[in-house]
C-alpha cells in the first residue's frame, strides 16, 4: 500500500520553500494517473478520502476528520498521540518533565478522540468549505499556531482544497 505524507510544518514551523498549489498539482496528477488506469495499486489516501467523500469514514487521520488511532512512542521516551505532534509547541506543565507533559497532553487528546467518537472539531474557519467533509481540516498538526492552538486550516489547506475538489469532481463524472 502506498501513502504520501505532507512536510511536517505548520503555521509555527513553516517552509520558506514551500509553493501553494505544488501538492496540489502532484496530488491531482498521479490521482488521474491512478483513478484511470491504475485502481490496483492501493494508494491510503486515496482510497480514505473516496471513503470520506461518499460518506464513509475515513481510516486514515487527517481525512475526513479522523483521528489518529495510534500513541507513538519517541527513542528520547516521549509519548504522542499520533507520529508527528513534535513540530507543535506544548505548553509544559510546570514541575513535570517535558517527557510527562507531552505524554500527559497526548494521552489527554487521545481520550478527547474517543470521547467524541474518534472524531476532532474543525477550526472556524473550515465549518463552511466545501470539501470539509472529506478534508475534515487537514492534519492535527499541520493546524497548529501558538496564538490559536489547532483553530486553524491546515497548513496545506490550498492544496487539501484543490485536490479534494478534484477528486469529488473527478468522482462525480464516474458515477454520471
Amino acid at each position: 500500500m502506498l501513502g504520501f505524507i505532507f512536510p511536517a510544518h505548520n503555521y509555527e514551523k513553516t517552509d520558506a520553500g514551500y509553493k501553494q498549489g505544488a501538492y496540489a498539482d502532484f496530488l491531482i496528477s498521479f490521482f488521474d494517473a491512478w483513478f484511470d488506469s491504475h485502481t490496483d495499486l492501493r494508494v491510503h489516501n486515496f482510497e480514505a478520502a473516496i471513503a470520506s467523500a461518499f460518506g464513509k469514514p475515513s481510516s486514515l487521520a487527517g481525512i475526513g476528520n479522523a483521528a489518529a488511532d495510534i500513541i507513538s512512542f519517541a527513542p528520547d521516551g516521549t509519548v504522542e498521540s499520533g507520529d508527528s505532534y513534535g513540530i507543535c509547541e506544548y505548553e509544559r506543565l510546570e514541575g513535570i518533565s517535558p517527557r510527562v507533559g507531552i505524554a500527559l497532553a497526548s494521552l489527554s487528546n487521545y481520550s478527547q478522540q474517543q470521547s467524541t467518537g474518534g472524531t476532532l472539531p474543525t477550526s472556524a474557519a473550515c465549518q463552511c468549505c466545501s470539501v470539509a467533509d472529506i478534508c475534515g481540516g487537514g492534519l492535527l498538526e499541520h493546524r497548529y499556531s501558538v496564538s490559536r492552538g489547532f483553530d486553524n486550516p491546515s497548513y496545506y489547506c490550498h492544496d487539501l482544497s484543490r485536490f479534494y475538489t478534484h477528486l469529488r469532481t473527478r468522482l462525480r463524472e464516474a458515477i454520471a
